[in-house]
């Protein structure tokens, strides 16, 4: 792979707590719009954020670092789901990929389609972080979308472990948040002090995913900005139901793109943010 067009950076480290790391697979060699949002909405809050790639791939945002992903895994054992929800997604690769490169490299992982309203190191969250979902039932439950875990963590290795034996024989969310669950609920018990607050990334639930195409005016009174580092914006749920992102108009996801489009500071997103959630 050529690596020719690797993009500056700076090498400068606030702390371990901001470095973050994502992978994208594409296979038309594009970086589609909410990821290309996810990835500069990291960069406007001042994370160090590293991509993993396997193949060059266009409209990644200046300041991105590009890295190989065979460095974690080899191209050989990437898969997609074949059947069920989400079949055709490379996620079920993406949790094996993630649990491996956090096990080897440390730092945190973030799915690329969650969008940081706020630096990290402002939530005054240290050490080791999993995120979590709110389900139908009330239930709140682990979510791999955002994972800080240390090197060499056991906890990562038996994960790892476990999706070198079934590789590609899994359906979407059986060695992510299901595996989360049962780990925790388990052998793992103690890893749920690491839950995050709901509202870290989930503060629109996935089964309410439509209400991000609602009015902002709607959305942003119920929601506690204290308690959000982003918004995840559920790729795969809008995906499956064959909803058009890009094509939204008026509402709260259009409200943050926006901003992201139209800030080319850490200053100018951060007033830009504040405005949208009448923060003084």
């Amino acid at each position: 792979m050529d690596f020719k067009y690797l993009k500056n950076f700076s090498n400068k480290r606030k702390n371990k707590e901001n470095d973050l790391f994502t992978l994208w697979i594409s296979d038309d060699g594009n970086l589609p719009e909410l990821q290309q949002l996810s990835l500069k909405s990291m960069l406007l809050t001042g994370h160090d954020v590293k991509l993993y790639v396997y193949d060059e791939l266009e409209n990644v945002p200046e300041g991105i670092q590009i890295m190989d992903g065979n460095e974690i895994l080899s191209q050989s054992n990437i898969f997609k789901y074949n059947e069920g929800f989400n079949k055709g997604s490379y996620s079920g690769f993406a949790n094996w990929f993630r649990a491996k490169c956090l096990y080897e490299k440390g730092f945190a992982w973030f799915d690329c389609d969650i969008i940081a309203v706020k630096n990290i190191n402002e939530m005054s969250i240290r050490g080791p972080l999993i995120s979590s979902q709110r389900n139908p039932d009330g239930e709140i439950s682990p979510n791999n979308a955002f994972l800080r875990l240390n090197k060499r963590d056991k906890f990562l290795k038996y994960m790892i472990d476990y999706m070198d034996e079934v590789k590609d024989n899994v359906m979407h969310g059986d060695t992510g948040p299901s595996l989360l669950k049962s780990l925790m609920d388990t052998k793992y018990n103690s890893y749920s002090k690491y839950l995050a607050n709901v509202n870290f990334i989930a503060s629109v639930n996935y089964f309410d995913f439509i209400d991000l195409l609602k009015p902002s005016s709607e959305i942003v009174p119920r929601l506690k900005f204290n308690e959000i580092w982003g918004f995840h914006i559920w790729n795969a749920m809008f995906r499956n139901n064959e909803y058009m992102l890009e094509k939204s108009r008026n509402s709260f996801y259009q409200d943050l793109k926006e901003i992201i489009l139209t800030s080319s500071t850490k200053e100018e997103y951060a007033k830009k943010i504040s405005s949208l959630f009448e923060i003084n």
